[in-house]
């Protein structure tokens, strides 16, 4: 699928976070593969129905672009920093490693293994990233 092609590489080769955005993610994916262009309405179109109010047409899009990240972690576990990021915020909400897990059978979270190791990734590269910010963008003289 192309839209699980176009995630893969903004994720894992170009290193872009989530695109969360609903105008960003529908021109990040027509941008990305010209085949996708519309792609993006015809889904939002085939999930809601013309009588909705404006607000709730507006929350569906939101919702079709957590679909998109689905559909792509679906096909190709290594699109996972959309069930990533849901993971990191169960964890940090308090939720059970055994409800994550959960989640996680269902599809909708990484499993708590592996929210486990992001966490200690983050906690051992975190002072050389303030190292690297401060070298960067911070000029003491």
């Amino acid at each position: 699928m192309l839209m699980t092609k176009v995630l893969y590489e903004k994720q894992r080769k170009e290193n872009k976070p989530l695109e969360l955005d609903l105008i960003h993610f529908q021109t990040m994916l027509k941008n990305a593969e010209l085949l996708l262009k519309g792609f993006f309405n015809e889904l939002y179109n085939s999930f809601t129905p013309d009588r909705r109010s404006a607000y709730n047409k507006n929350e569906n899009k939101k919702k079709v672009v957590n679909i998109c990240y689905s559909i792509a972690a679906i096909r190709n576990k290594f699109v996972n920093h959309y069930p990533l990021e849901i993971g990191l915020y169960l964890a940090a909400s308090g939720v059970s490693c055994d409800a994550i897990n959960i989640m996680h059978n269902t599809g909708i979270s990484v499993c708590y293994k592996t929210v486990k190791n992001y966490k200690k990734k983050i906690a051992n590269t975190h002072l050389e990233n303030i190292r690297k910010y401060f070298t960067e963008k911070v000029n003491i003289f």
